[in-house]
């Protein structure tokens, strides 16, 4: 189970969240959509401890954690590596 409270996190002068709040319990499929920026990957940052709120509540089943953490590990890797793999294929048509 996830828990949010009162969540708000800043980078610099950009509020990316402000007193928000959300529920995740076992078993509940959730999707998180916006554009970049938003505050996507932000959000499971801060659930898994990469990232600390300015305020609020975040509590986790540790349990649950630990497997967050993994998903969160492997996708990041995929992502850099595909991130460098797009950037390769850029500088190569130049």
């Amino acid at each position: 189970m996830v828990n949010i409270s009162g969540l708000r996190f800043t980078l610099g002068e950009r509020v990316l969240f402000n007193n928000e709040s959300l529920l995740i319990r076992k078993g509940d499929r959730i999707g998180l959509v916006g554009p970049n920026g938003s505050g996507k990957s932000t959000i499971f940052k801060v659930i898994t401890g990469r990232e600390k709120a300015d305020d609020g509540f975040v509590a986790v089943d540790p349990v649950q954690l630990s497997v967050i953490s993994a998903r969160m590990s492997v996708k990041w890797e995929v992502i850099v590596l595909l991130k460098r793999y797009s950037q390769a294929q850029e500088e190569s048509l130049k």
